[in-house]
C-alpha cells in the first residue's frame, strides 16, 4: 500500500537538498522502500485559489498562515502502517516538526494506474 508523508515544519527551501531530506531518501533505499517525493518551496510565494459562493479568488500566499508550513510530500510503498511507523522511528525527517502520514485512497490510486 501507498502512504504519503507530508512534511511540516520551518522553510526548507534552498539550493542544496536539506540533510534530514537526503537521510530519509538514504534510509528509505536501505531498506528497500520505494519512494518519490518533492521538497516545496517557501509557502510565501505560493498562490490558493478559494472557492466560496460561486466566486473563485486567487490569493498570494498559503490558504492559511501558520507557524509551519508543509514543506515536502513523500509517497513510500510499504505494506502496513506499522512499517512506515517503523521507518520514520528514529528518521531525521521529524526534527521537521511533524510527520503527518496518509494512506492513498486505493480507488484513486487504481483511476490514475487506469489512465
Amino acid at each position: 500500500m501507498d502512504y504519503v508523508l507530508l512534511v511540516h515544519g520551518p522553510s526548507s527551501a534552498g539550493d542544496e537538498v536539506p540533510a534530514w531530506a537526503a537521510a530519509f531518501l538514504r534510509i528509505c533505499l536501505r531498506s528497500g522502500i520505494p519512494v518519490s517525493g518533492q521538497l516545496l518551496a517557501a509557502d510565501c510565494i505560493a498562490t490558493s485559489l478559494l472557492y466560496s459562493n460561486g466566486r473563485t479568488d486567487i490569493v498570494d500566499g498559503p490558504i492559511e498562515q501558520t507557524s509551519r508550513q508543509l514543506g515536502a510530500c513523500f509517497t513510500v510503498e510499504c505494506p502496513h502502517l506499522d512499517a512506515v511507523l517503523e521507518l520514520l522511528r528514529d528518521a531525521p525527517i521529524l526534527e521537521q516538526g511533524s510527520v503527518e502520514i496518509r494512506p492513498v485512497d486505493p480507488v484513486s490510486q487504481q483511476m490514475w494506474l487506469a489512465g
